[in-house]
């Protein structure tokens, strides 16, 4: 067995949740004898193939900036003829994508498939379903993620325009009539919701398995009728097992944000909800600077040294996270979008550590509030200053929250469960 996994962005050009989930999965994998190898769209740079702790990588050229027109698919997909010649050169026996994003998507699955190749397509992200990324309707509250042309449309302006619900709404009207006529070349952004449906359509048709890794997902699949869906729930590289549960008897006590900064992430609400709070809690931020927003990061880490902490990390390995992890007491995750299962709540559970989060979408699915962890309200300062509050004024309220940690999966049993799923098909 060949197993080629496709995604946006790989090891060392890229370093988020996807990528580490790949790459622990293709080392287990491996495992069993089984040759896999990684292939990805590298936007505006000319790659040679290369090795990444042992895995083969084959990085395609696509230009750094697509057009408005490829985006929405209303012109050719860049890229395609160089991934064809990889899946000739490499021959897998099945194609994993975990992408679907700006260069990387269904008609990959397509071309995959009209070769002969088992196809597989695995959702990571809320943009699997969603055109804004983050499962919110109006940016109100959590959306169901079932695409809808009118409304996902309408939602779309309503966040890129900044225009107010009712005319967003008028306006989707107007365009959907518009786009169904020889002027839809006129309005390329505006087929944003057409274009996901049509990968959607090639997904349907293509892929032989739809796999979710976690509940939500699953659900969202099943909403947007998507047939031949398997579940393997997220899975944790075993080097951050342990069994220690925490007790809430030093003061001040460890808190520890762990992600990209970036936006989505919520680091800027976490700043903000700990600045009175600062005598009871030390603060641990494990990041990567973004490329994209590079002003955000240098405001935040200028922020975290004017409170007066001096425990920021950066690029460091998943060794050294596992045993920053093994001193903190709570991880906060105050994400406000693009959370799919997020890997670091079981990396902190596996160290019996309690997690503060949001209620966005995916957290939940893993937090339950006054179980494991404690749930704020999405963006709300406030809401996440009453939990902090809750752990000053109950002493016991860490160790019971660690008490009730279920040690997480493993990577390992995420291969077996894969591997099931690819045999099955063969």
């Amino acid at each position: 067995m060949k197993i080629l996994f496709g995604l946006s962005s790989f090891y060392p050009e890229h370093t988020a949740g996807t990528e580490n989930y790949v790459l622990n999965l293709a080392k287990e994998l491996e495992k069993y004898n089984i040759e896999v190898s990684v292939t990805f769209p590298s936007a505006g740079k000319q790659i040679k193939n290369y090795t990444y702790e042992g895995i083969k990588v084959y990085p395609f050229f696509v230009p750094l900036k697509l057009s408005t027109k490829e985006l929405n698919g209303l012109d050719n997909v860049t890229g395609i003829k160089d991934f064809s010649e990889i899946l000739d050169e490499i021959k897998p026996t099945i194609f994993h994508l975990h992408s679907l994003s700006r260069s990387f998507h269904a008609e990959h699955i397509k071309i995959a498939k009209q070769k002969g190749i088992k196809t597989v397509f695995t959702g990571h992200l809320g943009s699997t379903f969603c055109v804004n990324g983050d499962i919110q309707i109006f940016q109100q509250h959590t959306c169901n993620a079932f695409v809808q042309k009118q409304k996902c449309l309408a939602c779309f302006i309503k966040k890129n325009k900044k225009y107010n619900i009712l005319i967003s709404k008028t306006l989707a009207i107007i365009i959907n009539l518009l786009i169904r006529t020889p002027l839809k070349n006129k309005f390329p952004a505006f087929n944003i919701v057409k274009y996901k449906l049509f990968q959607h359509q090639l997904l349907k048709k293509y892929s032989d398995s739809n796999i979710a890794i976690a509940p939500w997902l699953q659900k969202a699949f099943e909403l947007n009728n998507f047939s031949k869906i398997n579940i393997v729930n997220q899975g944790i590289n075993s080097k951050f097992l342990t069994t220690k549960h925490k007790t809430q008897n030093n003061v001040p006590l460890n808190l520890i944000f762990i992600g990209r900064t970036h936006p989505d992430k919520g680091i800027h609400i976490l700043m903000e909800a700990i600045n009175e709070y600062k005598k009871y809690f030390n603060l641990i931020i494990i990041t990567l600077p973004f490329k994209d927003e590079m002003q955000y990061y240098e405001k935040i880490k200028s922020s975290y040294f004017l409170l007066g902490y001096n425990n920021w990390y950066e690029n460091i390995s998943q060794a050294e996270v596992s045993e920053k992890l093994n001193s903190a007491d709570v991880l906060v995750l105050p994400s406000t979008k693009n959370e799919a299962a997020p890997l670091v709540i079981l990396e902190a559970f596996a160290k019996k550590v309690p997690v503060i989060g949001s209620d966005y979408v995916a957290i939940p699915d893993m937090v339950k509030h006054n179980f494991n962890g404690l749930i704020f309200n999405n963006g709300d300062v406030n809401s996440l200053k009453e939990q902090l509050q809750r752990i000053i004024d109950e002493p016991d309220l860490i160790s019971k929250l660690s008490e009730n940690i279920e040690i997480p999966r493993t990577f390992e049993d995420v291969a077996i469960d894969m591997l099931k799923i690819y045999q099955k098909l063969l």
